[in-house]
């Protein structure tokens, strides 16, 4: 989810950047707003995405021996 809304954010930047890229000489605040935020999305899910794993032991396994795809640490 925090992928889906950081790519849409990256979407939204470019597509408010691409018409004005060359009229201006510099970034608008807004516009690094923005990026900042869609980093900070990134940023969260990484370190989510690193919790899940490391922390709860939950990874994703091959299809031998596992029925749901997934393992957890006891």
């Amino acid at each position: 989810m925090l992928n889906a809304a950081a790519a849409a954010l990256f979407a939204i930047g470019y597509a408010w950047r691409a018409g004005d890229h060359v009229a201006l000489d510099k970034t608008r605040w807004g516009q690094l707003a923005l990026s900042a935020i869609a980093v900070a999305f990134l940023l969260a899910a990484t370190w989510l995405g690193g919790k899940l794993t490391y922390y709860h032991g939950i990874r994703v396994t091959g299809q031998a021996g596992h029925q749901d795809g997934a393992s957890c640490r006891r």
